[in-house]
């Protein structure tokens, strides 16, 4: 319950934490389940959780989508979770870039650095492509 009372846990966090204290699976299983009925221990719920605090911190979908997996939510949780979160993925990106950047590439070998940091943050081509055609455009018109 001390685990619980700081944050959200997935099924596999609590499960993992528990087993490196030293309890045993016949002992974490029955606990998870009891946790569960009772409402206490959401995979959805802490799905939205990280979603919330990781989008915050600049990551985009396809990288929030990897890392709710490798935590152990199902992807069908974590498609839901990423379809109901009422995230602007378009502005949270801007605001990425333009943190990092703030001016738009003069050369090639600047723009595939820009290209690729949005990648490892998780943003995928097509979001990618419309930041960027967007804020050409913006430039031109100045």
């Amino acid at each position: 319950m001390d685990l619980l009372a700081r944050r959200e846990h997935s099924r596999k966090e609590l499960r993992d934490k528990l087993r490196r204290k030293g309890y045993e699976n016949e002992v974490v299983t029955p606990v998870i389940e009891q946790l569960e009925k009772d409402g206490l221990l959401s995979d959805a719920r802490f799905a939205e959780a990280y979603l919330a605090f990781r989008s915050r911190r600049g990551f985009g979908p396809r990288r929030l989508y990897q890392e709710l997996e490798q935590r152990g939510i199902d992807s069908h949780i974590v498609t839901k979770a990423l379809n109901e979160e009422p995230l602007n993925w378009l502005v949270l990106i801007e605001k990425v870039w333009q943190k990092r950047f703030g001016k738009l590439p003069s050369n090639l070998s600047e723009k595939a650095k820009q290209y690729s940091f949005l990648q490892y943050r998780g943003f995928d081509e097509s979001l990618i492509k419309t930041l960027f055609a967007g804020l050409s455009a913006t430039k031109e018109i100045d």
